[in-house]
C-alpha cells in the first residue's frame, strides 16, 4: 500500500437536517405545508429521464418549486435513470424547471446528491457558493466518463418542443 503523504484527518461533520427528497409520485404541492412549517433549506427532486418533472396544467410542480426557490430553498435535480444525465435545456418541460433556478446535477445519484447537499447546506449560506459546491467534483459523484455528446440531442442547442 502507497501512501500519498501523511497529514492530520479533520471531519467536517456539519451538516444540514433541513433537507427532503421529492420523488415524482404525486403532485409536490402535498407537501407545501411541510416543506414550510419544517423550514426545510434543500430538496432533492428526482426527475424522470433527463430531469424532467410534471409541467402540464394542475399537476404541475413548477409553481411550488419556482416559489421555493424565491423563499431561499436550494432545490437540486438528479435522475431516477442509472445511466445518463440530466439536462436543462432538451425538452420543453426541463426550460420550465431551468427557468424556476434549480441546480441541474447531471448525472449525480439522488442519494449522493441528498448527502452532499446536506453537507453543504451545513456548512454553507449564500445560494451561489451552494450552487457552486454542489457543481464541484469532491469524491467522483459526477462520472467525468458521461459526456453531453454521449447522449443524442445533445449538441449545445435547445432541441424543439
Amino acid at each position: 500500500m502507497r501512501f500519498r503523504g501523511l497529514a492530520e484527518t479533520i471531519a467536517h461533520q456539519a451538516a444540514s437536517e433541513r433537507q427532503f427528497v421529492a420523488f415524482l409520485r404525486r403532485d409536490l404541492s402535498d407537501e407545501r405545508d411541510y416543506l414550510v412549517e419544517k423550514k426545510i433549506r434543500g430538496i432533492v427532486l428526482e426527475g424522470w429521464a433527463l430531469g424532467h418533472v410534471p409541467t402540464m396544467a394542475k399537476h404541475s410542480w413548477i409553481p411550488t418549486i419556482q416559489n421555493a426557490v424565491e423563499s431561499g430553498v436550494t432545490i437540486v435535480v438528479a435522475t431516477q435513470c442509472l445511466n445518463g444525465i440530466v439536462h436543462p435545456s432538451v425538452y420543453a418541460s426541463s426550460r420550465k424547471l431551468a427557468a424556476t433556478g434549480v441546480i441541474h446535477l447531471d448525472d449525480m445519484l439522488p442519494e449522493t446528491a441528498f448527502v452532499k447537499l446536506g453537507w453543504v447546506l451545513g456548512h454553507e449560506k449564500n445560494a451561489d457558493t451552494v450552487k457552486e459546491r454542489m457543481l464541484e467534483n469532491v469524491a467522483h459523484e459526477f462520472n467525468e466518463r458521461h459526456q453531453q455528446d454521449d447522449f443524442p440531442g445533445f449538441d449545445g442547442n435547445t432541441v424543439a418542443d
